[in-house]
């Protein structure tokens, strides 16, 4: 238990995630495995722009996040905070990702 709130296996991240976004996280996660890594392109321009792209779509989400967490923690909101935080995660793979192709 963790101030007040049970923690158990079934509280795992894609259990506090709803399932649109976890479609929108394999579409995307999809978009960037389609993407060959710069150094299988050759140092393509084009590759180069579309893995910055989606870096750093991936850090302003992360920060965006992070910022909506500590508002949830200020107000006891622990429920969304879990939810945020799970959302996080997806987010961190996805930057993790496109950092090796780079």
């Amino acid at each position: 238990e963790l101030l007040g709130k049970p923690i158990n296996e079934t509280s795992g991240a894609s259990r506090l995630v709803e399932p649109a976004f976890l479609m929108e996280m394999m579409e995307l996660r999809e978009d960037i495995d389609a993407i060959p890594s710069i150094e299988e392109s050759g140092g393509d321009e084009e590759v180069t722009k579309q893995l910055e792209n989606h870096l750093d779509d991936a850090r302003s989400k992360t920060e965006q996040l992070l910022q909506e967490m500590e508002l949830a923690y200020q107000n006891e909101d622990f429920d969304k905070a879990s939810e945020l935080g799970a959302q996080l995660q997806y987010w961190n793979r996805i930057e993790e990702t496109v950092l090796e192709k780079m």
